[in-house]
């Protein structure tokens, strides 16, 4: 049995994610491919929080305000601001991209 089997849907989006912030295309088309339907709101989550993350982290506000929450995805979006937000008050900008990395 493949690791790809065992993987869980947020582990694709994670690899989603990962695959998006290294540039590698080929990592995100694969993992894009491996997900289910019910797995698309899990990535859109993630990739909402790495791209609040990026923009917190460029210094660009408005890409944070970015989505209406009139729609699920700008919801989740927002949500991943706030949750992006929590963390940076935890663990400040480095503590945080550390968690991201991992």
């Amino acid at each position: 049995m493949s690791d790809a089997a065992l993987k869980t849907t947020r582990d694709r989006a994670l690899d989603v994610v990962r695959g998006y912030t290294d540039h590698d295309a080929v990592a995100v088309r694969d993992a894009l491919a491996s997900n289910n339907a019910g797995g698309w709101t899990e990535v859109y989550a993630d990739f909402a929080v790495a791209e609040a993350s990026r923009a917190w982290a460029r210094g660009d506000r408005s890409a944070l305000r970015g989505l209406s929450v009139r729609d699920l995805p700008g919801a989740v979006h927002i949500t991943a601001v706030f949750v992006v937000v929590l963390g940076l008050a935890l663990w400040g900008r480095t503590g945080l991209l550390d968690v991201l990395k991992e």
